[in-house]
Protein backbone atom coordinates (compact mmCIF):
# COMPACT_ATOMS: atom_id res chain seq x y z
CA UNK A 1 0.00 0.00 0.00
CA UNK A 2 0.89 3.56 -0.69
CA UNK A 3 0.82 6.13 2.31
CA UNK A 4 1.79 9.66 1.57
CA UNK A 5 3.37 12.05 4.81
CA UNK A 6 2.54 15.94 4.46
CA UNK A 7 5.08 17.34 7.14
CA UNK A 8 5.57 21.28 7.63
CA UNK A 9 5.44 24.40 10.07
CA UNK A 10 2.49 25.94 10.90
CA UNK A 11 -0.72 24.87 9.04
CA UNK A 12 1.04 24.40 5.23
CA UNK A 13 0.56 20.49 5.30
CA UNK A 14 -2.96 20.68 6.57
CA UNK A 15 -3.92 23.15 3.96
CA UNK A 16 -2.57 20.65 1.03
CA UNK A 17 -4.36 18.10 2.10
CA UNK A 18 -7.44 20.36 2.20
CA UNK A 19 -6.93 21.34 -1.06
CA UNK A 20 -6.46 17.87 -2.34
CA UNK A 21 -9.05 16.73 -1.09
CA UNK A 22 -11.25 19.69 -2.91
CA UNK A 23 -9.54 19.06 -6.04
CA UNK A 24 -10.02 15.20 -6.04
CA UNK A 25 -12.29 14.54 -3.57
CA UNK A 26 -11.89 12.24 -0.41
CA UNK A 27 -7.39 10.68 -0.36
CA UNK A 28 -7.49 7.60 1.63
CA UNK A 29 -3.57 6.91 3.48
CA UNK A 30 -2.93 10.48 3.30
CA UNK A 31 -1.75 11.88 7.35
CA UNK A 32 -1.12 15.39 8.00
CA UNK A 33 2.19 16.54 10.75
CA UNK A 34 2.93 20.17 11.18
CA UNK A 35 5.08 21.87 13.61
CA UNK A 36 3.74 24.34 15.77
CA UNK A 37 6.11 26.91 17.36
CA UNK A 38 5.29 25.71 20.84
CA UNK A 39 5.02 22.00 20.43
CA UNK A 40 7.17 20.03 23.05
CA UNK A 41 6.92 16.89 20.98
CA UNK A 42 9.09 16.75 17.94
CA UNK A 43 7.56 16.25 14.52
CA UNK A 44 9.95 13.16 14.03
CA UNK A 45 8.09 11.41 16.84
CA UNK A 46 4.78 11.97 16.01
CA UNK A 47 5.66 10.70 12.47
CA UNK A 48 7.04 7.79 13.97
CA UNK A 49 4.25 6.46 15.63
CA UNK A 50 2.40 6.78 12.06
CA UNK A 51 5.23 5.20 10.09
CA UNK A 52 5.11 2.37 13.16
CA UNK A 53 1.40 1.71 12.00
CA UNK A 54 2.19 0.80 8.51
CA UNK A 55 3.44 -2.56 7.33
CA UNK A 56 7.18 -2.93 6.39
CA UNK A 57 6.35 -3.27 2.55
CA UNK A 58 4.25 -0.08 2.30
CA UNK A 59 5.59 2.60 0.14
CA UNK A 60 5.52 6.35 2.28
CA UNK A 61 6.20 9.58 0.60
CA UNK A 62 6.93 12.40 2.83
CA UNK A 63 6.54 15.84 1.55
CA UNK A 64 7.94 18.69 3.46
CA UNK A 65 7.65 22.69 3.30
CA UNK A 66 11.39 23.69 2.96
CA UNK A 67 14.63 21.47 2.06
CA UNK A 68 17.02 22.16 4.86
CA UNK A 69 14.63 22.93 7.68
CA UNK A 70 13.62 21.97 10.65
CA UNK A 71 10.74 19.59 9.59
CA UNK A 72 12.40 18.31 6.62
CA UNK A 73 15.64 17.49 8.59
CA UNK A 74 13.77 15.66 10.99
CA UNK A 75 12.02 13.38 7.87
CA UNK A 76 15.16 13.06 6.47
CA UNK A 77 16.41 11.51 10.23
CA UNK A 78 13.97 8.76 9.49
CA UNK A 79 15.17 7.15 6.82
CA UNK A 80 17.77 4.92 8.58
CA UNK A 81 14.58 3.73 10.52
CA UNK A 82 12.78 2.64 7.72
Amino acid sequence: MRHVILASHGNLARGMADTIGMIVGEVTNLATYVLERDDMDPISNQVRRELDRYDASDEVFICTDMVGSSVNNDMVGLLGSY
